[in-house]
C-alpha cells in the first residue's frame, strides 16, 4: 500500500499509514487460550478484524478476546524524565486520518488526542459508558488512559470493552517495545480473566507497578552508594573507614536521588487515582459485570483477589518510597553539614 503522510499542524500530529503491530489473546470455555501477533493495515482494522466480524465471530465456545493495536511508537525527541512538555514532539500514527476518524466515531477513541496533549501530567484518564437506548443495559465501556510503563514516556491507550461479545479492543500510542513485552507478560499471567470488562485497565495498572519497581531498585542502590560514602545511616552501622570525600558530586547525587523519589511518588499518586477509578467502575457496574461472567463465575473471585493484591502492593511501594525519601533527606543533611564544617576549618579560614 502506498504511504501518504498527512499532517495536522495545529495538533502536531502526522498520519503515516503503514502496517501496525497487533496482538490478540483468546480464551475458550475449556480454559484453552490462543495468542496471535503480526502486522495489520488500517483498512483491515476497520473492515471486520477489530470488532468480531467475519470468521472470528463464528468461533465456538469463545469466552473473551483481547486485541491490541500499536499504532505509534515513543517520540524521537523525548521529554526530560517525561515531566517537561516538549512542544516539538510530533505524534506519528501508522494509520490514516480517515481510519482514525472511523475508530474515533465507532469506539469513542477521540480522547487519545486529549491524553497526548496532557502527556506531561502525572497521568490521564477519561471514561465513557454506552447504554442501550431501549433496554438501558450497558453496551460498552471506553477508557482513555495515559500511564507510564517501561520508559519515562507516558504511553496512551484507548480501551473499548463490548459486553455482549466480551471483547476488549485497545489502540496503543506512544508505546515502546518494552511496553509491549511487559503488557503481554501481565495479561498472560491473568489470562483466565479475559473477557472481564476491567481486565485490560487492571493489566495496565499491574504493568505500571512492575515497571516502577526497576526505578525503586535503582533508588535503593544509589542510596546505598551515598550512605557508604558518608559513613552515616540512621538505621544501620556503616564502618567509617568506607567513607569517601564529601564533595559536590556526592551532594549532587543525594539531591538527584531525592528527586527520583519525588518522581516515583508522583507516579504512584496517579496510580492511586487510577486504582480508585477502577474500583468505582467495578462498584457501579458490579451487577452487569457479574451477570456477564456467570459462565466463569470463579473468575469474579479471581479478579477480586487480583485487585486486592494490587492494592496491597501499591501501599507497600508508597511506604518504601517514603522511607527512601527520608533516607535521601538525611544524606543531604549529612553532606551539607560536613561541607559546612570543612569550609569553616579549611586553611583559608584559619587565623
Amino acid at each position: 500500500m502506498e504511504s501518504t503522510v498527512q499532517s495536522n499542524a495545529l495538533q502536531n500530529i502526522h498520519y503515516n499509514p503503514r502496517p501496525c503491530t497487533f496482538t490478540e489473546l483468546r480464551l475458550f470455555q475449556s480454559g484453552r487460550s490462543e495468542f496471535h501477533e503480526g502486522t495489520i493495515t488500517g483498512e483491515e482494522i476497520v473492515n471486520g478484524w477489530f470488532d468480531q466480524r467475519g470468521d472470528l465471530a463464528r468461533l465456538p465456545n469463545l469466552i473473551g478476546t483481547v486485541k491490541w493495536i500499536f499504532a505509534s511508537t515513543i517520540s524521537a525527541a523525548p521529554d526530560t524524565h517525561g515531566d517537561i512538555l516538549s512542544s516539538n514532539e510530533v505524534l506519528e500514527l501508522a494509520i490514516s486520518e480517515e481510519i482514525f476518524t472511523i475508530l474515533e466515531q465507532r469506539y469513542k477513541f477521540g480522547g487519545v488526542i486529549d491524553a497526548w496533549e496532557h502527556r506531561a501530567s502525572a497521568g490521564f484518564e477519561t471514561r465513557h459508558i454506552e447504554y442501550d437506548e431501549v433496554t438501558g443495559e450497558v453496551k460498552s465501556i471506553t477508557l482513555i488512559v495515559s500511564i507510564r510503563l517501561t520508559t519515562s514516556f507516558a504511553s496512551i491507550f484507548a480501551i473499548n470493552h463490548e459486553f455482549n461479545s466480551k471483547t476488549s479492543l485497545i489502540l496503543g500510542l506512544r508505546t515502546s517495545p518494552g511496553d509491549q513485552v511487559i503488557i503481554r507478560k501481565a495479561q498472560e499471567s491473568h489470562k483466565d480473566m479475559i473477557g472481564q470488562p476491567l481486565f485490560v485497565p487492571t493489566v495496565l495498572l499491574e504493568a505500571s507497578l512492575a515497571a516502577n519497581l526497576r526505578y525503586v531498585e535503582k533508588i535503593r542502590r544509589e542510596l546505598g552508594t551515598i550512605e557508604r560514602a558518608t559513613g552515616y545511616h540512621g538505621w544501620l552501622e556503616i564502618p567509617g573507614t568506607e567513607a569517601l570525600t564529601l564533595n559536590d558530586e556526592l551532594s549532587k547525587l543525594a539531591h538527584t536521588t531525592k528527586q527520583q523519589v519525588s518522581i516515583s511518588l508522583r507516579r504512584l499518586s496517579f496510580l492511586q487515582c487510577y486504582l480508585k477509578s477502577i474500583q468505582e467502575t467495578r462498584n457501579q457496574l458490579g451487577h452487569t459485570i457479574s451477570r456477564s461472567f456467570t459462565q466463569v463465575a470463579r473468575s469474579i473471585n479471581q479478579y477480586e483477589q487480583w485487585l486486592h493484591n494490587i492494592v496491597l502492593l501499591l501501599a507497600q511501594r508508597e511506604t518504601d518510597l517514603a522511607y527512601y525519601e527520608q533516607r535521601a533527606e538525611n544524606q543531604i543533611t549529612v553532606v551539607s553539614y560536613a561541607k559546612t564544617r570543612w569550609n569553616r576549618f579549611a586553611p583559608d579560614h584559619l587565623p
